[in-house]
């Protein structure tokens, strides 16, 4: 049995899977998007030895052009001089879903899309088109959302207090602070923080809404053309807001909705399915 190396890349983490004759090997490294490189996850992946005959597999977000996936193409070249597959983190998604076979898919992680999966391309494509332009029903769209409602005072006192902690800029000075060296990662990481505070009315209001308009904006005009009752999402936020996702997905008749949080397991079955 061949060895393989599967990475799945978003942008707040990685999960690098090394299968070596069955026994499988998780480690987890930070996120990686050549839109907004970072050397972090170069740097910790040169830590790291893989198997010298191995297949390299590569899913991430922002892979949707050639150039960006040359960049990803060339790193794994520079430390193991093989050439990878890569692949962008939408057609990752279907794949863990489904397979070979078509279903309406959403990535809910950090960024987000919908789209509807033939069994081997994406159709009808609706958002996931990065942080300054779309990425609505994702953690850094929400953290955003988060974000402006503790500047304008309109979290609930505890809520407020747990994001000033983790923010540790006054409200007055945030902004001047902030614009100097945006932190994507302190605004992706609000969405987390939220949680212990969803049962609060004015939170609940919050999610609903902001759920809401992913499925409106990006899902209704795929079931209205293909006529589907069912959906997977892929991602962190899918998992921890289920509660508020399953609401709004109701709304569209949208009954059966199954959530994955890491498609990289189902990633490497497939992989293998096809000879690896």
């Amino acid at each position: 049995m061949n060895s393989i190396c599967l990475f799945e890349a978003g942008g707040t983490k990685t999960t690098l899977l090394i299968d070596q004759n069955g026994t499988v090997q998780q480690i987890e490294l930070p996120g990686f998007n050549p839109n907004r490189y970072s050397s972090e996850f170069e740097n910790e992946l040169k830590q790291i030895e893989l198997p010298k005959k191995t297949a390299l597999i590569f899913y991430g977000s922002g892979l949707v052009s050639d150039a960006n996936k040359d960049v990803v193409r060339k790193i794994l070249a520079s430390q193991t001089g093989l050439i990878a597959e890569v692949y962008d983190d939408q057609l990752g998604a279907a794949r863990a879903a489904y397979g070979d076979k078509p279903g309406l898919i959403g990535i809910m992680g950090t960024g987000a899309f919908a789209a509807w999966y033939n069994g081997t391309n994406l159709e009808d494509r609706k958002g996931g088109y990065g942080y300054l332009i779309d990425d609505i029903g994702g953690g850094f769209e929400l953290g955003k959302v988060i974000l402006s409602k503790w500047l304008n005072g309109d979290l609930p006192d505890e809520a407020n207090q747990a994001i000033s902690e983790a923010v540790k800029i006054s409200k007055d000075d945030f902004t001047t602070e902030f614009y100097k060296s945006p932190d994507l990662n302190l605004i992706a990481s609000l969405a987390k923080l939220i949680l212990p505070f969803s049962n609060d009315k004015e939170i609940e209001i919050m999610l609903t809404t902001y759920f809401d308009l992913f499925f409106e904006r990006h899902v209704q005009p795929i079931t209205t053309k293909h006529h589907s009752n069912s959906m997977t999402l892929v991602g962190g936020i899918g998992v921890n807001f289920e509660k508020f996702i399953r609401i709004s997905a109701r709304r569209l008749k949208l009954n059966e909705l199954n959530i994955i949080g890491n498609p990289s397991v189902n990633l490497l079955a497939y992989h293998r399915q096809k000879g690896f």
